[in-house]
């Protein structure tokens, strides 16, 4: 079904039963015309499966899947590559030099929570001539999912920050989270302070340092995102104990973030049971 142009973006939307051959369909259509394509699917499993179908199409996974060759044990989500004190070894790095392939490449192959984290917050997978969206009916619980804040006691305490008081109540978080995101930015410095000597050194730094980092940069990526974007639409999980999640009710607010990245959009399905609901639902057409 065609949608037509929808705020200035060019959407069809491909619905076939499964083994109907779409994705042949759809990379053939994009190889005839040219066009720099970029191909999300939902899984690790489905990535590699396209990649045995279409030989020359790059795959690149998230950072976790590289091992970092500088320190054996740490992967590239670990990567202490700092602008003032850059890794020898980083012209070497799998994960870069994948990455470099990828964005030269004419068909790439990405998952969706890896597309969304790079095309919001690096950049460098927006833009792209086609964005291929295959099975499209996941693709509004992928993009809540980006946009939720989940956290745990265990996370909490890794980073030895306490939880509001009142913890069943949303506003006691509202009012928890902007000091508590300025303490963890606070800590990160501290925590790069240490990591620091290491480096200077060509030291491998300790894992637990490593480890705290870590845990400390993924908990300020999603107190940033949380305070920039929750309003008095998202829904509160607060009766677990050690578990606690807000999340959007809707995504249609958060829609340009999966869509925002390519005028011309090709959205697959075996199951969308209506194209125009599941434009609307990502807010496409504000």
């Amino acid at each position: 079904m065609d949608l037509g142009t929808i705020a200035n973006r060019i959407i069809i939307a491909y619905e076939g039963p499964t083994g109907a051959g779409k994705s042949i369909v759809a990379v053939v259509v994009a190889a005839l015309a040219g066009l720099k394509t970029l191909y999300v699917v939902s899984t690790l499993q489905l990535q590699q499966q396209l990649a045995r179908d279409f030989p020359k199409a790059i795959i690149i996974w998230g950072r976790e899947h590289y091992e970092c060759i500088r320190f054996p044990g740490l992967t590239a989500s670990d990567c202490t590559h700092r602008r003032h004190s850059p890794c020898p070894k980083l012209a070497q790095c799998p994960c870069r030099i994948q990455k470099t392939l990828a964005l030269a490449a004419d068909l790439v192959v990405v998952n969706y929570s890896y597309f969304l984290n790079e095309a919001n917050r690096v950049g460098r997978f927006s833009g792209w001539a086609l964005l291929i969206l295959d099975e499209a009916d996941l693709a509004e619980g992928e993009l809540l999912k980006f946009v939720s804040l989940k956290l745990t006691q265990h996370q909490l305490e890794a980073c030895q920050i306490s939880p509001p008081e009142f913890k069943t109540k949303p506003d006691a978080w509202l009012t928890w989270a902007h000091p508590t995101l300025a303490k963890v930015e606070t800590q990160l410095r501290e925590l790069e302070g240490r990591l620091d000597p290491f480096l200077e050194a060509e030291k491998e730094p300790p894992k637990a340092l490593m480890w705290e980092l870590i845990h400390y940069q993924r908990l300020y990526s999603k107190l940033n995102t949380f305070t920039a974007w929750v309003d008095d639409s998202w829904a509160a999980e607060l009766n677990d104990p050690e578990r606690w999640e807000f999340k959007p009710i809707s995504a249609q607010r958060f829609g340009h973030l999966l869509t925002g990245h390519s005028r011309r959009i090709l959205a697959m399905s075996a199951t969308m049971l209506n194209a125009r609901d599941w434009a609307e639902n990502l807010g496409l057409g504000r």
